[in-house]
């Protein structure tokens, strides 16, 4: 089992880096009206992801994008099977309030990691894009350079991309989603192993 979900969890971030851009937004209708709808609107957030959720509406909308590209790739990984994620398919859109993830199954170490790693990576390429204020790239950088007569000067240069925040991401990640388990339970221990397992595939 362990094998299959380092597999999947690697497919994944071959798939996420393949999507276009036009499929980037992944939300329902009801969500992409407004970031600052997400934490209204999404049900399944505990009271502490909806402290998250007000302070960074627009991050936690882009997190749901991730949590909807986890589901879709599960349904890929296992559309050949009894079980083909289809009980993710919540009215919420979102997958932890799934029972499926709320118990102990074998599946649900599998569907912790992925959503993890999605949501690291959603947040890492917004990052990258320039979608989200609250990390990103510099649009313009600066080098230094030195004249004939040795003095040093500054020139300034086009930018031309950069990589992804994946520091951001992954940080993100355990914020939004760690938060959702209890210290002191086993079965919430077990759970933010999984989600580390996940994102640790990133780093």
């Amino acid at each position: 089992m362990q094998r299959t979900v380092h597999a999947a969890i690697l497919f994944l971030f071959i798939f996420l880096l393949n999507i276009a851009s036009s499929r980037d937004n992944m939300l329902p209708n009801h969500v992409k009206l407004s970031s600052s709808l997400t934490c209204r609107l999404v049900g399944g957030l505990t009271r502490e992801q909806r402290t998250v959720c007000n302070e960074s509406p627009d991050t936690v909308a882009i997190a749901f994008e991730g949590l909807q590209l986890a589901v879709k790739e599960c349904q890929h990984q296992f559309r050949w099977h009894r079980w083909n994620c289809s009980s993710l398919l919540v009215k919420s859109s979102n997958p932890h309030a799934s029972s499926i993830m709320k118990r102990g199954f074998r599946e649900s170490s599998f569907l912790y990691a992925l959503t993890a790693a999605g949501v690291a990576h959603s947040v890492a390429r917004a990052c990258a894009q320039g979608r989200l204020l609250s990390c990103g790239c510099d649009p313009l950088g600066y080098r230094a350079s030195h004249d004939p007569r040795g003095r040093a000067k500054v020139n300034k240069w086009e930018w031309s991309g950069c990589s992804h925040n994946l520091a951001y991401g992954i940080e993100f990640s355990k914020k939004f989603l760690d938060v959702r388990e209890q210290v002191d339970d086993l079965q919430s221990k077990i759970n933010v192993h999984n989600n580390n397992a996940g994102r640790s595939e990133k780093q």
